[in-house]
């Protein structure tokens, strides 16, 4: 079993605990103020300096994370079509199975 860390979330900052996955590149939070989700380290730091209105909103998707599947929240490494900026994050829901460990 993976070691439990703890840290303030990086949605609601409700003290919570995590364990590392994929190889410590992503957090895997069960936070007790929004739910369970993961969320990659370079989307935690964009989240940092992020809007309040972010958070919450990635705080109310993560709220319908389940049995089945869990929201991930990443910078998306997509191509860059012409005249189109980058998307900053993406959160998804992810079946259990498919999740990083």
């Amino acid at each position: 079993m993976k070691q439990e860390h703890q840290q303030d979330c990086p949605l609601c900052k409700t003290f919570s605990p995590f364990v590392y996955a994929d190889y410590e590149k992503r957090k895997h939070f069960y936070c007790g103020g929004c739910g369970e989700f993961q969320i990659s380290e370079r989307a935690e730091k964009k989240l940092a300096e992020a809007s309040i209105q972010w958070r919450q909103q990635y705080a109310e998707m993560a709220k319908k994370s389940n049995e089945t599947s869990v929201l991930v929240i990443v910078v998306p490494s997509v191509p860059r079509e012409p005249g189109v900026g980058y998307p900053s994050l993406e959160g998804k829901f992810i079946p259990r199975h498919q999740l990083p460990r």
